[in-house]
């Protein structure tokens, strides 16, 4: 029926900009992703299908070979974790091991 003040899409498209704002660094430099959120954006984009039970390397994979495009930084990244960074938010959350 009646629609709550400011719930419509003005809101919705304001929401980017108001995030990058608030990741500005000194100087109003923005500021690069840190891994981890970079790794746990990847874990909750449905675009590259689901992740509860897989680790993120081999969605990554999968998403690749669908031709999904999935962040070129991922496999980076697990890497450098050594193998601790594979396990999906999801799988974190659950205490799944794979």
């Amino acid at each position: 029926m009646g629609e709550r003040a400011g719930a419509g899409p003005e809101v919705l498209k304001d929401r980017a900009p108001a995030e990058a704002r608030e990741r500005e660094g000194p100087g109003n430099a923005p500021q690069l992703p840190s891994p981890a959120e970079v790794l746990r954006s990847f874990d909750l984009d449905s675009r590259y299908g689901p992740c509860k039970g897989l680790g993120r390397r081999e969605r990554w994979e999968r998403a690749r070979g669908l031709g999904l495009d999935p962040p070129p930084e991922v496999p980076g990244l697990l890497e450098a974790g050594g193998g601790e960074l594979d396990l999906s938010t999801w799988d974190v959350l659950q205490g799944k091991d794979l």
